[in-house]
C-alpha cells in the first residue's frame, strides 16, 4: 500500500481551511478518514484522527433525483421573483442596514431587490420585472434553493 503523507497532510489543510468536519477518500485498495474534533480544552493541542482502510468495492449507487423549483403561487395580476441560485438569502448588504426591499416598494427590472450568497461571493439579484413589492417570502439568512420564490410583486 502506497500512502503519500504530503497528500494526507494537504487533505488536512483542506478539512481544516474548509471548517469540514471530516473527508474520506478513496482510491485503488485503500481508504483515509479525516476527522476534525471541536476545539479542545484550552491548553491541549487539537486532535485529528486518520484511519487508513483496504476498502471493498463498493456498488455505485444511482444519482439522487434532481429536486424541482418550488412552484409560486400563481394569482392573477401577481408576479413572483425567483432566486437564480441556491445560496443564502440576505435583505441587505451587511447586516443591521437598510432591507434593499420592502412590502410596498416599487420595483424596476434593474432593482437590486436582495443578495444571494452562494460560495462566498455575494450576487446582488435584480427584480427583472416592474411591479410594486407585496410580500417577502424568504426570512433574511435563509437558505433558498433555485427557482425558489422571493418576493411577490403586483403588476405595475
Amino acid at each position: 500500500m502506497d500512502i503519500d503523507i504530503k497528500k494526507i497532510r494537504e487533505l488536512a489543510r483542506v478539512v481544516r481551511d474548509m471548517d469540514l468536519s471530516a473527508v474520506k477518500v478513496a482510491a485503488g485498495d485503500w481508504e483515509v478518514t479525516l476527522e476534525r474534533h471541536h476545539a479542545p480544552a484550552a491548553g491541549h493541542p487539537p486532535q485529528h484522527a486518520v484511519a487508513v482502510h483496504h476498502a471493498a468495492p463498493a456498488p455505485v449507487a444511482p444519482a439522487p433525483p434532481v429536486a424541482a423549483p418550488v412552484e409560486a403561487p400563481s394569482e392573477p395580476g401577481t408576479d413572483v421573483i425567483t432566486s437564480p441560485m441556491v445560496g443564502t438569502f440576505y435583505t441587505s448588504s451587511t447586516p443591521g442596514a437598510t432591507a434593499f426591499t420592502n412590502p410596498g416598494d416599487k420595483v424596476e427590472e434593474d432593482t437590486v431587490v436582495c443578495i444571494v450568497e452562494a460560495m462566498k461571493v455575494m450576487n446582488e439579484i435584480r427584480a427583472g420585472k416592474k411591479g410594486i413589492v407585496t410580500e417577502v417570502l424568504v426570512t433574511n439568512a435563509q437558505p433558498v434553493e433555485y427557482g425558489q420564490p422571493l418576493f411577490k410583486l403586483k403588476q405595475a
